[in-house]
């Protein structure tokens, strides 16, 4: 006999990378936190909502707000553009107990999302350029590479001879 568990529920589960989609177009923003996820989804819902609250623009005002520097990234998309955030389906792309880890798995995703609305300097860890190439192609490539022995592993190697230098 054994006992049935029921699944945990993503929103309490800390150590996560997640997604936050944009109802209003096909913009995706992406984040980590080490806390439960439901917190830091409601902190950004609280920017959020106290950024449209503060802003009623007349038609200067809304030109001036692209200027203004907002907290969140998603606040900052939902007041200037005026979009919806879908904040019932913000999900889990993984969990990553590792901090240092974390922080790079979240930038290949950031990398991996086209036009996301995450701004550049907010990655953690930041990827060097040669990273691109590889994570642009999709996983399958990435998958694919692994088998292939890279230069100065042991089957490419000269092999050594014991008599020294003549």
């Amino acid at each position: 006999i054994f006992k049935l568990k029921d699944k945990a529920d993503p929103l309490k589960m800390a150590d996560a990378i997640y997604q936050v989609q944009c109802k209003s177009c096909e913009r995706k923003y992406i984040g980590e936190t080490t806390r439960p996820l439901y917190v830091r989804q409601k902190e950004h819902q609280t920017e959020t909502d106290k950024a449209l609250k503060t802003k009623t623009y007349t038609r200067q005002q809304k030109k001036d707000s692209f200027t203004t520097e907002y907290t969140s990234a998603l606040a900052e998309h939902s007041v200037t553009m005026n979009h919806v955030i879908d904040w019932e389906g913000v999900k889990t792309l993984e969990r990553v107990p590792d901090w240092h880890m974390r922080g790079i798995k979240e930038a290949i995703h950031i990398r991996q999302t086209p036009n996301n609305l995450n701004r550049p300097q907010g990655e953690r860890y930041l990827l060097p350029n040669v990273w691109n190439s590889l994570l642009s192609s999709g996983p399958e490539k990435v998958a694919g590479s692994s088998h292939r022995r890279g230069r100065g592993t042991p089957a490419n190697r000269p092999a050594s001879t014991s008599s020294g230098p003549t």
